[in-house]
């Protein structure tokens, strides 16, 4: 399929044109009556189904199709449709098992009571999946939202699920996609195949037969993980769509929500067939609400946005300051890959024009690279090493913006990657993973298991796999639990530093023969990645607070640092 570029031009210009209030549309419920509004200014003609057997010919309003129904309407079902075909409600709550129509809700039985996080930590992201975090436990909550919210789970004396969670040390726990996608005929996926922004996918929901549910089991679970001081962020995927001509977005406006290139075929910057024209006056709003939405109705604390390149940099800021609006400690981060050709690089949220979008941030691959390298290859690039830590030397990078990471869902995982090593040793380059990640400038992430040496089999691209390759194994979390509390302690030690509020001037780096000397204030911190150990000496004193073990040494003028270790310490 190739469209005309003029045909898209005058399309994209009518639309752009044509007055809407986004507050307005979608179903608006009273017991009295219930008000039906759709923009779909390219339209003729559209049609209300109420309960699949009511057709009602909606009235144009310059480009709004409108319709009031003077009914108590509460749980009715509807959807909509034209001569062509039918589409459900992008500003719907709740929709029917089967996709084919959404409920009509009274907002007023959503949940509206809040919890607030009482303690504020160093900014950790925590990465899960809902489905890979209770896939292995044998429950009845398996593979729902509601799992994250069962507290006192345990396998034998050891804590899983939210007991795990709540004591971790983690201050952000980010979910991936939750939100309605196609499993594209797999029995797996990790929900980048967007179906809708607005309902969350069936699977997830425990009772999702009860359309309140549908809302109402995500906004107990967020405000339940906020009692614990744990905040909430969403994976969401605003990039593309799983199929761009079938989607319920391009009926209401046929091929205004997607970018064509010269040739008038749709774009494919996303390497999933569409991308999304977030551009657009219509798309960028409909986004902003929905983003609000999350907040408002879900308590939601932060967004990641999937393929962040392939967003305009407008977009992006405007997305920040109405969320920021709105909770003031609101979060935005994303993938800053330099994707597409539509879209001029100078306009892209990418790595390339990070200084056009501070306040947001953007996983560091330069960090991940050089990390890896340094700890797996002993690639004893110094320089690189120290610039990583300081969140410079590496493009646009503001020391708040960085996402320092070594893995996450979509490659392998890090113990994975130290394989042909002995146990002990790929347990050291983890711990060091674990610290270079904690103790650098910006915000750390870690992928849910890196802590206790997670694994996907030496598998790279997991998302449609299976469980068995991608579940948390809790029982793995038993047999590492003294890495647990290395990384407990770890956060601990991060926390007291407070990295993200020491000023750049208080960061500084010198060489001890193979060891990097990384000082942060009255903290010394020697990075040891070398085969050899070593032993320091410069005649002052040192409180050893974190050592090869995790663990708490005596003051000493004499700091053994071993092989493949990062001991921290304070200057006496």
């Amino acid at each position: 399929m190739n469209i005309d570029n003029n045909t898209l031009k005058d399309i994209y210009e009518l639309v752009d044109n044509t007055p809407f209030n986004i507050d307005e549309l979608g179903c608006k419920y009273t017991n009295e009556k219930s008000v039906f509004k759709v923009f779909a200014p390219t339209l003729s003609k559209l049609y209300l189904i109420l309960d699949e057997n009511r057709r009602f010919e909606m009235f144009n309003d310059n480009g709004t199709f409108v319709y009031e129904i003077y009914e108590d309407l509460e749980r009715h079902i509807y959807h909509y449709e034209t001569q062509e075909s039918s589409f459900l409600d992008p500003f719907s709550f709740a929709q029917t098992k089967d996709r084919k129509n959404n409920y009509i809700l009274n907002e007023n039985y959503f949940d509206s009571e809040k919890n607030v996080v009482s303690e504020e930590k160093e900014t950790v992201i925590y990465e899960i999946s809902v489905r890979d975090i209770s896939s292995n436990l044998n429950n009845e909550f398996k593979k729902k939202i509601v799992f994250l919210s069962q507290d006192n789970l345990c396998i034998g004396d050891k804590s899983v699920g939210l007991n795990y969670l709540k004591d971790l040390g983690i201050s952000h726990l980010q979910l991936m996609p939750i939100f309605d996608f196609d499993y594209d005929n797999n029995e797996y996926n990790w929900g980048y195949n967007p179906l809708s922004y607005s309902c969350i996918h069936p699977d997830f929901i425990y009772d999702f037969d009860d359309p309140y549910n549908q809302i109402n089991e995500l906004r107990r679970t967020v405000n339940i993980l906020h009692k614990y001081n744990l905040k909430v962020t969403l994976d969401v995927v605003f990039n593309h769509v799983y199929d761009a001509l079938s989607h319920n977005l391009n009926k209401i406006i046929p091929y205004y929500f997607y970018r064509f290139n010269q040739d008038g075929y749709l774009a494919n910057g996303s390497w999933c067939g569409n991308e999304i024209r977030t551009e657009g006056k219509f798309v960028r709003a409909y986004l902003t609400k929905m983003l609000e939405r999350y907040i408002e109705l879900f308590d939601i604390d932060g967004i990641r946005f999937d393929l962040m390149g392939l967003i305009d940099i407008e977009t992006m800021n405007h997305f920040l300051n109405s969320c920021k609006k709105l909770k003031e400690d609101f979060i935005l981060y994303g993938e800053p890959r330099n994707m597409g050709d539509v879209v001029p690089e100078e306009y892209r949220s990418s790595d390339l024009n990070l200084d056009k979008i501070r306040g947001i941030g953007a996983f560091n691959q330069f960090f991940r690279e050089t990390i890896i390298e340094y700890i797996i290859d002993s690639k004893e690039d110094f320089e690189a090493i120290k610039d990583k830590l300081n969140a410079s030397g590496a493009l646009n990078f503001a020391g708040d913006q960085s996402i320092n990471y070594v893995e996450c869902h979509d490659g392998y995982t890090f113990y994975d990657r130290t394989f042909g090593f002995n146990k002990e040793d790929r347990v050291n380059k983890v711990k060091m993973a674990l610290c270079l990640i904690a103790l650098s400038r910006g915000i750390s992430f870690y992928q849910c298991g890196q802590e206790f040496v997670r694994s996907k089999y030496r598998m790279r691209n997991t998302y449609n796999s299976s469980d068995r390759i991608n579940r948390i194994n809790w029982t793995r979390r038993k047999q590492y639990d003294y890495l647990v509390l290395y990384f407990k302690k770890l956060l601990k030690i991060k926390n007291e530093i407070k990295i993200s509020k020491r000023d750049i001037s208080e960061f500084s780096f010198d060489n001890y023969y193979e060891v990097i000397k990384y000082q942060i204030g009255e903290y010394m911190i020697f990075i040891n990645a070398c085969p050899f150990d070593h032993v320091y000496e410069d005649g002052n004193e040192y409180e050893i607070i974190f050592n090869q073990e995790g663990k708490y040494e005596n003051i000493t003028k004499i700091v053994d640092i071993p092989k493949d270790s990062i001991i921290i310490t304070k200057i006496k």
